[in-house]
């Protein structure tokens, strides 16, 4: 009988090769094979075997009455039915109000049902408890990181041993790691074994590799005999993270500096970070680099500054001189104790024990302390598994307009493929019955046979694009694009999509590039009804519009342009703490003006502003000569 928290694969009256497919790779993910049966009764006959565990089920070719007998004699969390090769599309819908979780055509190919059941694994990992992400990053190697890292996690074990999930400590070395050195252990599974996993890389596994080395610290160690063959990617990382965070409520990781994409995406993860340097010029440099990135491109809160192994009588490292060229306060420090360190190495003992009140520990406490209690954190970061793990299904309303029952079916099985959103999909089937629906209630997408027989498509598509100019509109046609193209521009179609490629990924990538440009242009655009901008905002668009407004039937050549801009600019430095960006601003203005006198190229521009600039403030001053 298998654990209660493992999930139970049950497939039956499936085609051998699909059987097979989905055995093998069932059996490669989690470590054991799933049940399989020849027939819908041979399963119901052996119930009483089945335990209480969580379930899935595939069903072979079966009728709604089928699925509904399967669902109250055997139930289970998920159900995958295949559908017959002959059956109409109304037995699609017809198998999911018998209580079918998803129903994939019998035409599928293998690749399709191993994806979904790939997507399953994935999407339903547990969630609790979700841990708070601690990353240790030595900036250059040396730094005395990994074991940093080691003494921070020991001191949140101890300072907190009743932290629901306890601390995990995570090693991921580029080159071979020193962990399991430290600790003295022998693992049977490392980092590395788990980032190369793949598809098999689920709870079961990570708890296979965690060592207890404390009743409230579990440690995953990295390689440590050989050298690991390649970096981790981004994406096998980040899942790893993800499963760790439900594991621990504190996961402390310690990283090396890469200085790629991994490092600064897993950096922009942490709710903390703890970047470790030495009193070195190439040290304190890579510092105040990562700092800096971390800050500026990734929007992250500043990160904890340290200098390992401080000396304070080192010329020219004075910590006062250090934190104004870090432009940091404080600057964590320290001290440089090798005894006290090779003492809790030879015990194998954390610092509270070995030495309670050395500097050393004070060092590492100065860290620690503050990343658990809540300094230095934003109370609101988002935790790792909201930022990596797939959202909740994002509710979608959607207006089909399609006079064909068949094709319904069909674009209502493919939304249902589509794991991000929950659809609530309202079919019409004529002109007359679309724009009354339309008006009745607010819809997010609105989908078009450009082909109806009962009214014209175009004529439907200007209609709608004259009610609500934002919305998108996804045209589908039997047609080809060149021969509509013209038409579809002219009425206001977002896209289009001919019959042929409606398959779920083109539909599900096509909605999503459809719902982003249209809500990131709704964002941008002024407020209208009750709806109000920020006063800084409203007052740099009133005034915008005035002067767009003045100049309105005039010609103007770029230096006069500019000349309004910097009365408008006059307006807006009132405070002196903001910067206005004047050449932005220009383009900017000459394009809401968007006449052709003002299409110039760069270089003009660019030479218009220089010598706008070297005018005397008089001149700046200036009104425009506009009405």
């Amino acid at each position: 009988m298998i654990s209660p928290n493992e999930v139970q694969l049950v497939l039956i009256a499936l085609p051998a090769p699909l059987q097979q497919a989905l055995t093998a790779y069932w059996h490669q993910a989690c470590g054991f094979a799933p049940l399989s049966f020849a027939s819908l009764a041979d399963a119901l006959q052996v119930t009483a075997s089945f335990g209480e565990s969580r379930r899935w089920i595939i069903l072979g070719q079966a009728e709604p009455a089928q699925v509904r007998r399967l669902r109250s004699q055997l139930p289970c969390e998920y159900l995958l039915v295949q559908l017959a090769a002959e059956a109409p599309a109304e037995m699609v819908l017809a198998l999911q109000q018998a209580g079918a979780n998803e129903v994939l055509p019998a035409r599928a190919r293998q690749e399709e049902w191993l994806a979904r059941l790939e997507n399953l694994l994935r999407h339903n990992q547990p969630t609790e408890p979700e841990g708070r992400l601690i990353v240790v990053c030595g900036v250059t190697g040396g730094s005395g990181a990994t074991t940093l890292a080691l003494e921070v996690a020991r001191e949140l074990a101890y300072e907190y041993p009743s932290l629901p999930g306890g601390v995990l400590l995570i090693e991921i070395p580029t080159r071979l790691g020193s962990l399991a050195t430290l600790l003295n252990v022998e693992p049977t599974l490392t980092s590395q074994d788990l980032l190369a996993a793949g598809p098999r890389l689920h709870q079961p596994l990570l708890e296979q590799a965690l060592l207890k080395v404390s009743p409230a610290l579990r440690v995953l160690v990295g390689p440590y005999r050989e050298l690991p063959p390649a970096p981790p990617t981004a994406r096998a990382l980040q899942q790893l993270l993800l499963l760790a965070q439900q594991q621990a409520g504190v996961v402390v990781l310690d990283l090396p500096c890469s200085f790629d994409p991994v490092l600064f995406e897993t950096l922009a993860l942490a709710q903390q970070t703890v970047l470790v340097g030495v009193q070195s010029v190439s040290s304190l440099r890579a510092l105040k680099l990562v700092r800096d990135v971390l800050i500026r491109e990734e929007g992250t809160a500043p990160p904890t500054l340290v200098i390992n192994r401080y000396d304070p009588l080192i010329p020219g490292f004075e910590i006062p001189r250090l934190e104004a060229w870090l432009d940091t306060r404080p600057l964590l420090t320290v001290p440089a104790d090798l005894p006290t360190l090779m003492a809790s190495v030879a015990a194998n003992q954390p610092l509270h024990v070995v030495a309670p009140h050395s500097g050393l520990r004070r060092g590492v406490r100065a860290i620690a302390l503050p990343l658990r209690g809540g300094s230095g954190l934003s109370p609101n970061a988002p935790t790792i598994d909201q930022r990596l793990r797939p959202p909740r299904p994002r509710p979608l309303r959607i207006l089909h307009i399609e006079d064909d029952p068949f094709q319904q079916q069909i674009v209502q099985l493919h939304l249902a493929s589509l794991p991000e959103y929950d659809v609530s999909l309202v079919a019409v089937c004529n002109e007359q019955q679309a724009l009354q629906t339309f008006d009745s209630q607010p819809f997010d997408v609105v989908l078009l046979d450009y082909q109806l027989s009962q009214g014209d498509g175009l004529a439907c598509l200007r209609q709608l694009r004259q009610r609500d100019g934002m919305i998108p509109i996804l045209v589908v046609s039997g047609l080809t694009e060149p021969q509509v193209a013209t038409e579809l521009l002219e009425g206001g179609a977002d896209d289009f999509l001919s019959k042929e490629n409606l398959v779920g990924d083109r539909l599900g990538r096509t909605l999503r590039a459809l719902l982003t440009r249209s809500e990131g242009i709704k964002a941008r655009l002024p407020a209208r009804g009750g709806e109000s901008l920020p006063k800084d905002q409203l007052d740099l668009f009133e005034r915008l519009q005035r002067i767009r407004h003045a100049l309105q039937g005039q010609r103007f050549e770029v230096a006069r342009v500019q000349r309004a801009l910097d009365q408008l600019l006059d307006g807006l430095q009132a405070d002196p703490q903001v910067v206005w960006p004047r050449k932005e601003l220009l383009e900017f203005f000459l394009r809401l003006l968007a006449r052709p006198e003002f299409q110039t190229s760069t270089a003009q521009t660019d030479q218009s502003v220089a010598h706008s600039e070297t005018t005397t403030p008089a001149a700046k001053s200036a009104p425009p000569s506009a009405p």
